[in-house]
């Protein structure tokens, strides 16, 4: 989620190419790396995360603080 707040698209396009990242983790604060990189106007990590988006994101209930 660091990766995707300060734009580093190389780190996050790393992670999901080797399947280090989940994409539907939810921060302390209620937030998914994707809301982050908006909120930041990071748009071509925006448009990694979607592309690799987690099936699961969309019931993910759970959080994680390091995120």
């Amino acid at each position: 989620m660091c990766a995707s707040e300060h734009g580093h698209t190389n780190i996050v396009r790393m992670l999901l190419e080797t399947g280090r990242c989940h994409t539907g983790l939810v921060d302390k604060n209620g937030q998914t790396a994707v809301t982050v990189a908006e909120a930041a106007s990071h748009q071509e990590i925006v448009d990694l995360l979607k592309a690799r988006a987690d099936p699961r994101a969309s019931e993910a209930s759970c959080t994680s603080d390091l995120l």
